[in-house]
């Protein structure tokens, strides 16, 4: 699970006459309803999309378990990369 993100706070003028001082002020009501992050939805989505590249990485990862040494982490982040390719446009939309 993720953990609760802090409020978001904004700057006000603080009111005491000298005008350079500031104070946080919280932005807006907290809810009583946690706020649902949905990129682990759309990064399961798009892993079907990215199958290739992660077939790639497992067929890296038993010749790995095979030699007994090395690592695959290219290969893991060129399929991070794709899948993150793929669900950032629907993100930012959600996030307009």
């Amino acid at each position: 699970a993720l953990a609760a993100a802090p409020p978001v706070l904004e700057l006000q003028p603080h009111r005491s006459g000298r005008g350079n001082e500031r104070r946080p002020r919280a932005a807006q009501a907290m809810s009583d309803e946690e706020p649902v992050c949905p990129l682990p939805s759309l990064r399961k989505a798009c892993e079907p999309k990215c199958a290739d590249v992660f077939k790639t990485y497992l067929a890296c990862a038993d010749r790995i378990e095979q030699k007994g040494s090395g690592d695959c982490e290219a290969w893991y982040f060129d399929w991070l990369k794709c899948i993150d390719k793929c669900a950032m446009p629907h993100i930012m939309q959600k996030l307009k």
